[in-house]
């Protein structure tokens, strides 16, 4: 029987054991000293590196942030918003922002440095509801129409030099790229033509961005009451012509690509961008909620890196259709003339004709409702006509009901006869009303939008016609017209439901109390002709005599 050996400390399973635990050892100190290397620092490097400790701290920071961003997207926008903050303070601590000034009677401008974007820019000759000139003006994020490098918070600064009256030119550099602006201003039509090349782009370059920027108000609004007073996005691109009402209460963040037009503006004045570049921008519109001011953005994309450049013209001012269409035809679609924009164009044409001759907007309009009715009168005498042989032979009707009361086939095909016999059209007298319907509506449109009535009096306690009734005397007698004019109209309806219309002039009553007083007026004026209308008819000699022979 073998006898077994003592143990022995050096044997080689001993050896191979402690083996493992000095690499793992080594390893845990690697470890160890990567993961918080400033506490296996020597002490005179780390009072070398006291300085640089809080910037350290700072990029720990970011990365934890950028970690929990990627599990929580709806923090990655606030992170890269503190960011940016971050780096535009830095930027403007290294960069002083220079300004230059200029104003006539038309505008006045602050053109800033940074972006070559304005600080301000202000209207001389139209005013807000305050009595001061209309200004727009930058946020602090962004200036109007600042241009930027994509992907880059902090602004450009641009040399610049004035070289002309309104005339610009500003040069940037990064690193070895050089970024050159050139814009021109014309006062007389609001227009701003921009060029912007970039050159020497390197790797990092994916395009530039240029700002709108909207200082936003609070519109009180009702889903009962309606109101042309808006704050809204347009843009014309990829899915066509499109707006977007702003809502101060609400957060909003939509974008449109192959941008033509970009807008964002009130009821009566824009800031807006026609594109002449070879490259199709992108538009992103952002409002958040509680913010005071609405961006939009064109983001122009480098397809390549050599020979970028792009060109556009901007128009920041009230929106006149003759100026805007002078300017660019596809400007003027920034005016929301409605669905039928073919008819409330050449109206407003005729309205500003008769302000030629007038002097008078208000007095302007009324001549236009009694031309408008003028012209729609042949469909007026049609709707009467058919009005009045219905009621004819209304008692025939009712016999013919009673009398087929079981008998539904029969009872179409009696009146179909009694119609044919007495030359009565059941449709004739609403196919003329809906022939009017898009002339209404169109300068329902025109009266709503049109910035000619912005601040514009007519008369006595009517001192501005885009502003509503202060004391509500139109909508009132608006009210009392259209329920005389229902009251004399001959009708063909149920009884019950005479009754019931009987209400609509106190619907129409609540419905305009809030909107403009011109548009009160033209309701106004118009019923007024009806009722003068229904009585001419009414003694017509030639109406009745067809109406009895019928």
């Amino acid at each position: 029987m073998s006898q077994q050996s003592p143990n022995n400390f050096m044997d080689s399973k001993t050896l191979i054991a402690l083996a493992m635990l000095g690499f793992a050892w080594f390893g845990w100190q690697s470890y160890l000293q990567n993961k918080y290397p400033e506490a296996y620092k020597p002490k005179t490097e780390q009072t070398e590196d006291q300085a640089k400790s809080t910037s350290a701290e700072s990029e720990t920071a970011t990365e934890s942030s950028a970690k929990e961003c990627e599990s929580k997207p709806e923090l990655a926008e606030t992170v890269n918003e503190k960011a940016g903050q971050q780096e535009l303070a830095q930027d403007n601590q290294n960069n002083p922002e220079k300004t230059f000034g200029y104003k006539n009677d038309k505008v006045a401008f602050e053109l800033s440095s940074k972006g070559m974007g304005f600080n301000s820019f202000t209207i001389n000759d139209h005013y807000d509801r305050s009595g001061e000139p209309y200004s727009f003006q930058s946020s602090d994020d962004f200036r109007i129409l600042e241009t930027r490098l994509l992907g880059r918070a902090s602004s450009l600064n641009f040399e610049v030099q004035k070289i002309g009256p309104g005339a610009f030119v500003g040069t940037a550099s990064v690193g070895q790229m050089q970024i050159k602006k050139a814009i021109e201003i014309d006062p007389t039509t609001y227009l701003i033509k921009t060029k912007v090349e970039v050159q020497n782009a390197d790797a990092s370059f994916i395009g530039t961005e240029t700002a709108l920027e909207l200082k936003l108000e609070d519109i009180q609004t009702s889903s009962f009451l309606p109101t042309f007073e808006r704050q809204e996005f347009f843009s014309d691109g990829s899915e066509g012509e499109e707006r977007v009402l702003i809502d101060t209460s609400e957060s909003l963040k939509e974008s449109v690509s192959n941008i033509k037009v970009a807008s964002v503006g009130t009821q009566y004045f824009a800031q807006s961008v026609v594109d002449k570049s070879k490259i199709a921008p992108e538009f992103e519109y952002t409002v958040k909620k509680g913010s005071p001011h609405a961006t939009g953005k064109l983001k122009y994309s480098a397809l390549s890196k050599d020979n970028f450049s792009l060109e556009y013209e901007a128009y920041i001012g009230p929106k006149y259709l003759s100026l805007m269409e002078k300017i660019d035809p596809s400007l003027a679609s920034v005016i929301d003339f409605g669905f039928f924009s073919w008819l409330a164009k050449p109206m407003l044409q005729l309205l500003k004709l008769f302000y030629g001759f007038i002097g008078n907007w208000g007095v302007a309009i009324i001549l236009l409702t009694v031309l408008i009715r003028m012209i729609v009168l042949p469909f007026t005498v049609m709707s009467y006509k058919s009005m009045n042989k219905m009621k004819v032979i209304q008692p025939r009707i009712k016999e013919l009901k009673e009398k087929y009361k079981d008998d539904a086939q029969k009872l179409n095909q009696e009146m179909m006869v009694l119609m044919k016999d007495n030359k009565v059209n059941p449709l004739g007298g609403c196919l003329p009303m809906l022939l009017q319907f898009p002339v209404f509506i169109a300068l329902y449109q025109v009266l709503g939008q049109s910035v000619e009535l912005y601040q514009a009096p007519f008369a006595f306690w009517i001192a501005d016609l885009s502003l509503k009734d202060p004391y509500y005397v139109l909508p009132v007698l608006m009210g009392i017209t259209m329920f005389v004019q229902q009251k004399i109209t001959p009708n063909t309806m149920d009884p019950q439901q005479a009754k019931v219309m009987m209400f609509l002039p106190l619907v129409f009553v609540l419905f305009m109390v809030g909107l403009p007083s011109g548009l009160t007026l033209y309701i106004f004026v118009s019923s007024l002709f009806a009722i003068m209308q229904q009585f001419i008819f009414m003694r017509d000699t030639i109406v009745g005599k067809e109406i009895q022979t019928a």
